[in-house]
């Protein structure tokens, strides 16, 4: 630490900050927070403004950490629960940043004062996009995986009906007509499947995608 920033206050390493940050100096912001906070580790914001320091630099992980620690010394920040819930959606934890991105924007209806704009709302709903598509790609999977076993299950009955017919005929031409058959109503089994699964996946869906997205107004 030099001499000048050793005579500097927690506020004045604060104030400092402040202008590497507006100055997109990010990296000395990060720095002059982090002094201040050795000073003076009790005060919310500090940890707040170098939060978003690290969110600037896409360092996710430091932002929770510093968003929580935010957190813990003013549990209705709603900087910190902004930030935190940003970061969260950031590293994939989407129904933590769900849960704060939602409490920000509850405090913030509370308080006209505090900080607040549309990107709060913006967000949140940014959030619970990404949770339904990642819900919607898990969900076609399991259509997909469940049509090919009911049409394998057709398929394996099918081989023993026509294996059976074989085996108990003394010529193919004696059963020919009810292999056909079989086979017929083996095709439109499944062509029956891949017509009715996609639809009542897709009533399914539309459910479940109204209750995630209705959740709380915003």
């Amino acid at each position: 630490m030099s001499k000048m920033s050793a005579r500097m206050s927690d506020k004045d390493l604060k104030d400092q900050g402040n202008k590497y940050f507006n100055a997109n100096k990010f990296d000395s912001a990060i720095e002059s927070y982090s002094k201040a906070i050795a000073l003076n580790p009790n005060i919310p914001t500090y940890y707040t403004n170098r939060a978003l320091c690290y969110m600037k630099n896409n360092r996710w992980a430091q932002a929770v950490q510093d968003s929580k620690a935010a957190l813990e010394r003013d549990s209705s920040l709603v900087k910190g629960h902004f930030y935190l819930g940003t970061s969260l959606l950031e590293l994939d934890k989407l129904d933590e940043a769900i849960k704060h991105l939602q409490t920000a924007f509850e405090l913030a209806k509370k308080d006209p004062g505090s900080y607040y704009d549309d990107t709060i709302s913006s967000k949140l709903r940014l959030a619970r996009k990404k949770k339904w598509n990642l819900q919607e790609e898990k969900r076609i999977q399991q259509e997909i995986d469940l049509q090919t076993y009911i049409s394998k299950l057709i398929l394996e009955d099918r081989d023993r009906k026509m294996n059976k017919l074989k085996k108990d005929s003394a010529s193919y031409d004696e059963v020919s007509d009810d292999i056909v058959k079989v086979e017929a109503e083996a095709d439109k089994s499944v062509a029956e499947v891949n017509a009715l699964l996609p639809k009542l996946m897709t009533e399914d869906r539309r459910g479940k995608f109204l209750t995630t997205c209705a959740g709380k107004s915003v």
